[in-house]
Order: C-alpha cells, then structure tokens, then sequence
C-alpha cells in the first residue's frame, strides 16, 4: 500500500464523517461537498450523502454533472457569500428551472468554504421534503462546520 493511497483513504473516511455529521445536524436529505482543486477552476465533487442516506465519495467529477442546482453554485462561487432558498419552486430565478422541476427542491443552502479569502469548496445542502428547513440556527451551526471543514482539508 504506497503512502498516497493511504492519504487517500484517510481524507475519504474524513469526508464520509464530516458528510454524515452535516446531514444529521441539518434537515437536508441530500448534501454535497464540491472541493477545489488547486490547478484547476473547476470544482469536483468530493463526497455526497444520497438521499437515501448512503455516503459516496467521488473523485474527479465536474459538479456540473451532478445532481444540484448548478446556477446556484455558479453563483456562490461568484460572489463568494451563501445562498438560502426557503423555497426553491417558488423562487422566480428558479421555478421553472429543470433540475428543481425534476427533483423537487424546496428548500436550498449552499455556501462558500473559504480559506484566507480563497475559495476551496462549496457545501451544498437540500431538502426535498420541507419548505424553510434551513433555519437561522440550522444556517449558523452549518456556518461553523463549514470552517471546520476548512481547517480538516488543510490539515488533511
């Protein structure tokens, strides 16, 4: 076993427990974790609690290709600050968009993962179910695991 695949395995058994912690500590029943890569400006996906509550990791993805809303990380990405849907299908930006049509977004939080201004991931969480399920509480502790998120990658 070379010391990169244990790396490897270390970082996939982190992610897998930081996913199953920010799925339980939130309403989502789907939660993405879209990492940077440092020579790139994509963004892959690095783990994805499904919802029926298995947790994948996957490398070298496009984010485009998986299942979210990809305007709104397009648009966190720009302006580098969250974006709270309390209902996507009533949104005017996003009503008649065809991934919340196809998979029934309601409620939607996504939000930058910053280190020294720079992003290096996007947490991207939904909830199929519940209209405003990320609530003010919910929105702050996710805000504090996103930067422990941030200091788990770096150290990883």
């Amino acid at each position: 076993m070379t010391l990169s695949s244990i790396l490897s395995a270390v970082v996939a058994k982190l992610l897998d427990k930081m996913i199953r912690i920010i799925a339980e500590s939130s309403s989502a029943n789907l939660v993405h974790l879209l990492l940077n890569l440092r020579d790139s400006s994509k963004f892959l996906v690095g783990a994805t609690r499904s919802p029926n509550g298995t947790v994948e990791v996957i490398k070298g993805r496009d984010f485009h290709h998986s299942y979210l809303l990809a305007p709104v990380v397009n648009g966190v990405i720009r302006s580098r600050k969250e974006c709270i849907l309390a209902d996507a299908g009533a949104d005017s930006h996003f009503s008649n968009d065809l991934y919340v049509l196809a998979n029934g977004a309601k409620s939607l939080l996504c939000l930058p993962i910053l280190r020294q201004d720079e992003i290096i991931g996007i947490l991207y969480l939904e909830n199929t179910h519940t209209t405003d399920a990320f609530t003010a509480e919910r929105t702050e502790l996710l805000f504090i695991l996103s930067a422990q998120i941030s200091i788990s990658i770096q150290n990883a």
